[in-house]
């Protein structure tokens, strides 16, 4: 099974498509985010994304004041791509855990490049990134008293 998943891997990490991102800068990326997303079902009216100063990725800004309790934005489930609606088949590692199924369906979407329905979302995913699942004991230490902490147990 180890073997299968690794094959699997291997060839959904291989692009068969050339990234669009690499010629679109991140604002023309995003904007593709947003009207994909629009043209979906999202409500997006109260909210703008943004690059946000001295922050890595982007955010979401309130374009209008709220008041307290007040709807900022509607996304519909079938936008989420998470394990609730991202099984694969048992020979695709569907018996596998849903973080490693998400992770799978992430990659096979990748490959498909364009011809992905999540293309506009996997194209502002980061290239990388680092979580307090990869961090040593001595490292770990340094988070003791904050939600970051918490999450990594």
């Amino acid at each position: 099974m180890l073997l299968a998943v690794a094959t699997l891997l291997l060839a959904a990490s291989a692009p068969t498509q050339p990234p669009s991102s690499s010629c679109s800068s991140d604002e023309e990326r995003l904007e593709r985010l947003v009207a994909w997303a629009r043209a979906n079902g999202a409500d997006l009216e109260k909210v703008r994304p943004a690059k946000l100063p001295d922050r890595e990725g982007f955010g979401l800004m309130l374009t209008v004041d709220v008041a307290a309790g007040e709807k900022l934005m509607s996304v519909p489930f079938a936008l989420c791509l998470s394990s609730a609606n991202t099984s694969l088949p048992a020979h695709a590692g569907g018996d596998l855990p849903q973080f490693v199924q998400l992770a799978l369906r992430v990659l096979m979407e990748k490959r498909k490049g364009n011809a992905s329905f999540w293309h506009p979302y996997i194209d502002l995913l980061p290239q990388s990134f680092a979580t307090t699942n990869h961090l040593q004991e001595d490292e770990l230490k340094y988070l003791v008293g904050t939600s970051a902490a918490r999450s990594s147990t």
